[in-house]
């Protein structure tokens, strides 16, 4: 049995959405609900994310999305993920405060499938695959790092972007963007540029 290989460690669903009034469920979950996160700024962020996206990556070995359980961008992650997580395999996390939420997915629902779904609620989801389904190969990396990106239209999701991305992934056309990073010849040039602005300061 053949198994799909993604080459992106992330992918993010963004969608415009207008601003709508949310009314609270009247059924009562079979499982303890959590509210919004509080002071989310005083999370950290090694790579500060615009106000919409989730403060952390999803967790663990199965496929999973997160999305902002942040007050100030969404008070009602909880049931967001009651509608959408057929698995009810809901947590919310972060530090100091819970200001994200994940569902992980299992049985029949695959990630793209709860992707596609909470991005008809929320404007920004980042979802994975699960690990053995993450190409192994140089252009995947950590999940905490990102060496390249890419974006693609999603059916009825808006536009999504993929991190460690070099190719085709099913949900629409992939074109890749490498990041440019520091190198040494970029320091050695740098380097020479400051000598002979000093010299020049000395005549």
């Amino acid at each position: 049995m053949s198994t799909t290989t993604y080459p992106f460690t992330f992918t993010t669903y963004s969608t415009s959405l207008p601003a709508t009034s949310f009314s609270t469920p009247t059924l009562i979950p079979s499982m303890f609900s959590w509210g919004p996160g509080y002071s989310c700024s005083a999370n950290s962020q090694p790579t500060p994310q615009p106000s919409q996206f989730p403060i952390d990556r999803p967790l663990g070995l199965e496929g999973a999305c997160v999305i902002s359980n942040a007050r100030e961008v969404n008070d009602h992650a909880f049931w967001d993920l009651y509608d959408c997580c057929e698995s009810k395999n809901m947590t919310a996390f972060g530090n100091p405060n819970a200001c994200t939420a994940q569902c992980r997915v299992s049985g029949d629902q695959t990630w793209q499938q709860l992707g596609e779904c909470l991005a008809k609620r929320v404007e920004v989801v980042v979802c994975k695959p699960p690990f053995g389904e993450i190409a192994k190969n140089g252009t995947t990396g950590s999940s905490s790092g990102s060496s390249m990106s890419a974006s693609s239209t999603a059916s009825g999701a808006g536009s999504a972007s993929s991190t460690h991305a070099s190719g085709p992934t099913g949900a629409g056309s992939i074109v890749a963007v490498a990041h440019v990073g520091s190198s040494k010849s970029a320091v050695v040039v740098f380097g020479v540029l400051a000598l002979g602005s000093f010299a020049g300061m000395l005549l």
